[in-house]
């Protein structure tokens, strides 16, 4: 018998110990702990499984009251406090969500239930309860109304229906787009409210979603002032996961001035091509009229006023409906307003006094009245500055109320259809200036015919005095030397026989050989001179260094007597004349030789670079001599010119001039940088590879 109640004992505590741990692992698994506050002393006892959700150790929990607030976020203690001394003290039931901060920082967010349990005395005496981790639970709830906040504030219209079309959600973007509120749409058919054209049959378009995950397309509403709009439309089949039930989620974007623009794009290129293509402007303003409709107008007119012989009186009206109008017909009240103040007028919506003034006659008011005429843009267009005209456009069928945008492509083609007829000016005055210069240039030839013969027979003289000049200059230097000879001749021997018999007269007769002798230099020189052009030889290869070296071998006498010294650095190789160009460094080294500072050695150096396309070659002498003011830069390269007398410095003044002469011969250019007293620099420029190679001695 003992042994009987034994075994039962042992089957209920493992029945117990079953139930338990059946218990502990479902809390673990639901993240639920339970705990028993003893109120009356203040001790608090924590299943593992709460402690867990606390993030602590087993037994890590304090056991009071005081311990628990410490895990509770700071911004959630004194409601969570609060609630919980409500129930103890009046509801008995303990209920509120709150948020802990575990021992690692993670924040977690709670549910607390509990019951008060009371004494006899009806004292609170101890509370059980529950704490719930609902974090994920929380933060879907979070996100679910996240999402549904988004789908309110867009500007889309999210609508959900049934398979009937019946409507089942409505966002404030929805209401926005269309003009309905949620309250008056629910349950309302949907396509039969905004009346809507389909690409597809209904039926067809819920069978394809049934193989599709999705459909895209345009669809067109009514909205709810009568509008028309086109949407950009995006269905999606939607399965309730719990119950099974469809439905579709449509997402529309309104799209109409999308198209609107498209529209107003191809409307443009369409008519600046007919503008262009058109043989005469009448044809050009009629083809305007006729695509205007129905792209962007259900009625349009064009008037277009008198430009003198250029443009004549036209009116146009498409569709047409005057053909029993005066051929010269009056112009409306608005398009005559437009024309003179130059300013386009947009009507949103036509009043009847509008209508009046927008029309010429009664034919045209009765047949806008008739079709509905609802909005109207006048844009005048101007020639030369000048009024030339005015289009009129009217919206009536399409019930659509004209914009600052659709204004805005209405004068863009006002200023194309100007172009057109300011081409159709120019074309005339081409035509007419194009006669005019044909008969000017008739004569003008006929008188360039004339001067050229004239000019032919003046160059022939020129030329031929050219080559007199030339010769006379060449003979008569040579013909003067003659005499200059026996005047040296006779001086010599009236010296030798007569010399110590002149007494005073040695003086005249020195002064007299003296001027014959520089007489023989300026004959020389010109000579020199001349046969820059005379005694030219072809250009060649020409090596600048071996040409410096020659020039410093001629001058060797006048540098042992002026003690100076010449640098040369490494020269290039250019195409030239080599005579002429050891011309140019021996008239450039022999003047910065004759031209030094009293006392003080020459000093010469002559470098050169090449640079550019083509390469152009910069010859540099530099000296350090007595210098030049600049302004008389232009001065020295003349014949004759010296800035010192004889007395100081010997010379003709012809040096530079012949220098100058050859480098222009060489299609160069000479110049010099210098200043008084602190030397001087001659920059010589010339092609490294000239254009024209001269054989025959002259440019």
């Amino acid at each position: 018998m003992e042994k009987s109640r034994q075994s039962s004992t042992e089957k209920q505590l493992e029945q117990f110990k079953y139930e338990n741990e059946r218990m502990a692992f479902a809390q673990q698994v639901g993240s639920i702990g339970t705990f028993e506050w003893d109120l009356q002393r203040d001790i608090n006892i924590w299943t593992p499984e709460l402690e867990a959700l606390y993030g602590l150790q087993p037994g890590e929990f304090g056991g009071n009251h005081a311990s628990w607030l410490t895990w509770v976020h700071p911004e959630d203690k004194e409601q969570a406090n609060a609630s919980l001394q409500d129930a103890i003290h009046n509801t008995g039931v303990f209920e509120t969500e709150f948020r802990i901060i575990r021992p690692d920082k993670q924040v977690r967010r709670l549910q607390a239930k509990g019951h008060v349990l009371y004494n006899e005395q009806q004292q609170p005496e101890r509370m059980v309860g529950v704490n719930i981790d609902i974090t994920e639970r929380k933060e879907g709830e979070i996100q679910l109304a996240r999402q549904a906040a988004l789908l309110q504030a867009s500007y889309d219209a999210f609508i959900v229906h049934d398979r009937q079309n019946r409507v089942l959600y409505w966002n404030h973007g929805a209401t926005a787009m269309y003009g309905w509120t949620e309250e008056e749409i629910l349950g309302k058919t949907l396509y039969q409210v905004l009346n809507t054209q389909f690409p597809i049959p209904l039926g067809a378009l819920y069978e394809l979603l049934e193989t599709e995950p999705t459909w895209e397309g345009e669809l067109i509403h009514t909205k709810r002032d009568g509008s028309r709009i086109v949407v950009a439309s995006r269905w999606s089949r939607v399965e309730d996961p719990h119950t099974g039930e469809i439905s579709y989620l449509e997402v529309n974007r309104d799209i109409t001035e999308q198209k609107r623009t498209l529209e107003h794009i191809h409307f443009l290129a369409e008519a600046s091509k007919q503008l262009v293509t058109a043989k005469t402007y009448q044809d050009a303003l009629h083809s305007t009229a006729q695509s205007a409709v129905p792209t962007i107008a259900d009625w349009c007119r064009v008037d277009l006023l008198d430009q003198g012989n250029l443009l004549e009186r036209l009116t146009i009206v498409y569709p047409d409906i005057s053909a029993s109008a005066p051929l010269d017909p009056p112009l409306a009240q608005l398009a005559e307003k437009a024309i003179r103040t130059s300013k386009s007028i947009l009507n949103p919506r036509i009043s009847e006094q509008h209508l009046r003034e927008l029309t010429r006659n009664e034919q045209e008011y009765q047949w806008l009245r008739e079709q509905g005429a609802v909005s109207s843009m006048i844009v005048p267009f101007t020639v030369q500055n000048e009024a030339a005209g005015a289009i009129t456009f009217v919206s009536a069928k399409a019930k659509r109320s004209y914009s600052e945008v659709d204004l805005a492509v209405a004068e863009e083609l006002a200023s194309r259809i100007a172009l057109a007829l300011e081409k159709v000016r120019l074309l005339k005055q081409t035509q007419e200036f194009n006669a005019r210069l044909e008969q000017l240039v008739l004569e003008r030839t006929e008188e360039l015919a004339r001067s050229y013969e004239k000019l032919r027979q003046v160059n022939t003289e020129l030329q031929q005095s050219n080559q007199e000049l030339q010769e006379f200059a060449y003979v008569a230097s040579h013909d003067l030397q003659e005499p200059l000879r026996k005047i040296q001749a006779f001086g010599n021997l009236l010296e030798e026989e007569y010399g110590s018999k002149l007494e005073d007269g040695k003086a005249y007769l020195d002064r007299m050989r003296n001027a014959a002798g520089r007489m023989q230099r300026l004959i020389n020189d010109l000579l020199t001179f001349s046969r820059v052009t005379t005694k030219a030889q072809p250009f060649t290869e020409v090596d600048l260094n071996e040409i410096a070296q020659d020039a410093l071998d001629n001058l060797e006498t006048r540098l042992e007597e002026t003690r100076g010294k010449v640098e040369i650095e490494k020269l290039p190789t250019i195409t030239a004349d080599p005579s002429q160009m050891q011309q140019i460094l021996q008239n450039l080294i022999g003047n910065a030789l004759k031209f030094h500072k009293r006392d003080v050695p020459p000093r010469v150096k002559v470098y050169a670079e090449v640079s550019g396309d083509p390469p152009i070659c910069k010859l540099y002498v530099e000296d350090n001599g007595i210098g030049f003011d600049e302004k008389y830069l232009d001065r020295i390269f003349t014949v004759f010119q010296r800035l010192h007398g004889r007395s100081e410095y010997e010379g003709t003044g012809i040096g530079l001039a012949v220098v100058r002469k050859i480098v222009e011969r060489h299609g160069g250019i000479i110049t010099a940088k210098s200043a008084h007293g602190e030397g001087a620099t001659f920059i010589v420029m010339l092609p490294v590879h000239p254009k024209e190679n001269p054989s025959d001695g002259g440019n």
